[in-house]
């Protein structure tokens, strides 16, 4: 029999195998990608943080990875707005691969967003989110309250507290669109930052 080698890009392949009596079988082979990336929000790195993620069951350290902003790191912090590749290339045979992620916006790229840091941000409708808070800003003359970019307010929000970091959670009626987040303490506001709801 002969062996004939292709290199093929990952996807879904119909294979047929017909044999000397022209009986046929076929089948469906599905080639998946040796890299993916997934984006995360990590508080302490200040941004988004973007994560290449080879095959399971793969050795680690058997992948070299090389992202679009020269970085060769599995996980790159602090990303702003804009289209990150990474390419995976198997060490033992040479063989890359690489895909692509756009990040559409940065919540740091908007003005106004300096004294609070949000995480997850951007953030879903009924999604818990994390704030960093500056100081201890806790008790009962502290109160959050959400508003759109016309003022509309959305309310106050229940807040849980956990070594700083303060806890609350997005309305579920929330529509995509940017809103602000207020923290007051004695009805005078202390901290605004801005949220993107996807």
């Amino acid at each position: 029999a002969d062996t004939v080698s292709y290199e093929m890009l990952p996807g879904n392949y119909p294979l047929v195998v017909t044999d000397a009596n022209g009986c046929t079988n076929e089948w469906s082979l599905l080639l998946e990608s040796p890299v993916t990336i997934y984006q995360d929000y990590d508080p302490w790195c200040s941004g988004v943080v973007l994560n290449a993620v080879t095959p399971t069951g793969s050795t680690p350290g058997n992948y070299q990875i090389l992202w679009s902003n020269g970085m060769n790191t599995s996980a790159i912090c602090d990303v702003t707005g804009g289209t990150y590749c990474v390419t995976a290339t198997d060490i033992s045979t040479g063989c890359a691969v690489d895909t692509c992620l756009s990040i559409p916006v940065s919540i740091t790229d908007l003005p106004g967003n300096s004294t609070l840091l949000i995480a997850p941000n951007p953030a879903l409708a009924g999604q818990r989110v994390d704030m960093l808070v500056p100081g201890r800003l806790i008790g009962p003359d502290v109160k959050v309250e959400l508003f759109d970019l016309q003022g509309k307010s959305y309310g106050k929000m229940d807040v849980m507290e956990n070594s700083g970091i303060m806890h609350v959670q997005m309305p579920e009626q929330l529509i995509p669109g940017i809103f602000m987040i207020c923290i007051r303490e004695n009805n005078r506001p202390t901290l605004m930052g801005k949220v993107l709801i996807r």
